[in-house]
């Protein structure tokens, strides 16, 4: 529980901080924000902000690092509006630069003229960007990539703000950019002559930065909502949930919906990730995000429908994107299932249970009968395709005695292990069992046709001997091959 309260604790602040821009951004339009200056070692506090940028850049394997050619630097600067341009700039290059990527944080003394300027310069590896992005960068609200694959969330508030509270201080903003090889701003500040007191040491509020400020304690509450269960087929068989998100705090909440006594978990940071997972493993259930790098939700269910192996497969997709239209794309897509966040854990819950239950009324469909009737709405129409192919395989080779998922698979063109998932997600029968149950289903038939001794019937039906053929049969049907054909004279 203090896990679960400290991650909405974090995510209250990364709200309040975007209050608080939106707050700054509505005191500069009405022309309410001073510029406050206090004297200072401006090349210590700069060096602290840096350094509390640490533990994301190495999260990343990124080389984060600050040079300057000053030794210190005692001089006038407005350090709450230092600390929100150091803070945006350096986190949108940290978000923006890919894993061991390199920032590079410069400050210098220049001169301009007759007047003496604060010189800061952020460089970064990162995706770049090009000339008509550039010239909407600092637009409010504007975002380079805002496609449902773009690798980093975000507003669009950051620079903006940013190239305000430069104006507000008289300064100017730049920036040089190239696709694929980096973005680098540079920002000059005139230094203000004033009066202001002395202020020449740096305080922790000073340095608190919106998403890297220190944990702070929670008490638990007094109750605890335990969330239902969902039940897994069998007694002591685990479903197989795919989960994949980009998020990582949001994955850890799903995976504490869920009853993991119940459901093995995989995981994927990434859609093409969870597309090599699915293929890999054939998982009985997926749960996916919509907005994530590389490949969106939309573009994993269309991938997971399209490919023989895993179209049966249940997909549920969660997105911050409730819009119709948006939903009306999902389903389209194929998906079984579309939530919206924030989402209730108890009707993610039930959505899954729904969905296993729709899938073990497929595997009772498909499960022995020989000759089934396709629905005339087409509802599984992949399924049915595949099904119908396998048995027909099947049938045509009866009369081979050691057919087998070896032949079976080359017929296909899938791994073993792919084709073993498939079936037991359909029929809930291993490749064997499913051979026998299509042996046992033709052999049953052409008893009741009396066209064929018994003996005749083992032969066309691939079993070795007649006694095998009898275990078997009256295992499954309960009365020997003799008794029905007795029963049909």
């Amino acid at each position: 529980m203090r896990q679960q309260l400290f991650g909405v604790f974090k995510n209250a602040k990364q709200l309040l901080t975007l209050i608080n821009q939106m707050l700054d951004l509505s005191k500069l339009e009405g022309g309410h924000m001073r510029v406050e200056v206090t004297h200072g070692d401006i090349v210590s506090y700069t060096s602290e902000l840096i350094h509390r940028f640490q533990p994301l850049a190495e999260k990343k394997a990124q080389k984060l690092h600050f040079s300057t050619e000053l030794g210190d630097w005692k001089t006038q600067f407005d350090k709450n509006k230092w600390n929100k341009i150091i803070y945006n700039l350096v986190s949108n290059a940290i978000k923006f630069t890919p894993d061991k990527g390199v920032i590079g944080v410069r400050l210098n003394n220049v001169k301009r003229g007759e007047t003496e300027c604060i010189q800061l310069e952020v460089k970064d590896t990162g995706i770049g960007m090009n000339k008509a992005e550039m010239s909407r960068i600092f637009d409010r609200f504007y975002q380079v990539d805002a496609s449902f694959t773009r690798v980093q969330g975000g507003t669009g508030i950051g620079l903006s703000l940013v190239k305000e509270l430069v104006e507000l201080q008289d300064g100017s903003i730049s920036v040089k950019s190239k696709p694929g090889l980096g973005t680098a701003f540079k920002i000059e500040l005139p230094v203000v002559s004033d009066e202001s007191p002395v202020q020449n040491t740096v305080s922790e509020e000073d340095l608190l930065l919106p998403e890297l400020g220190k944990a702070v304690a929670v008490p638990a509450p007094a109750e605890v909502t335990v969330l239902p269960a969902a039940r897994s087929n069998t007694a002591n068989e685990k479903l197989t949930l795919l989960l994949i998100e980009d998020n990582d705090e949001m994955r850890a909440y799903i995976r504490q919906c869920l009853d993991e006594t119940k459901y093995q978990i995989l995981e994927a940071e990434d859609g093409q990730k969870g597309i090599d997972q699915a293929l890999a493993h054939v998982p009985d259930l997926i749960i996916s995000d919509v907005m994530m790098p590389k490949k969106n939700g939309f573009e994993v269910v269309q991938t997971i429908r399209a490919n023989l192996m895993t179209s049966h497969i249940p997909i549920i997709l969660l997105t911050a994107k409730a819009s119709l239209e948006s939903r009306l794309q999902g389903i389209q897509r194929g998906a079984d299932a579309y939530l919206s966040k924030p989402f209730s854990p108890q009707e993610l819950v039930l959505r899954i249970q729904k969905l296993i239950e729709i899938r073990q009324l497929l595997r009772a469909r498909y499960a022995g009968a020989i000759n089934f009737q396709p629905p005339e709405d087409g509802q599984f129409e992949t399924e049915d395709a595949f099904i119908a192919d396998l048995k027909k395989f099947i049938s045509e080779n009866l009369d081979v005695v050691d057919l087998n998922e070896k032949s079976i698979c080359k017929h296909f063109g899938v791994s073993r292990m792919s084709l073993y998932r498939k079936l037991k997600a359909l029929t809930d029968q291993g490749i064997s069992d499913f051979i026998r149950s299509v042996r046992l289903g033709v052999a049953y038939d052409l008893i009741q046709e009396g066209r064929l001794n018994l003996s005749e019937i083992t032969f066309e039906t691939g079993f070795s001997s007649l006694s095998h053929f009898s275990r078997t049969f009256k295992k499954v049907y309960g009365r020997s091959p003799s008794d029905l054909k007795n029963e049909m004279n």
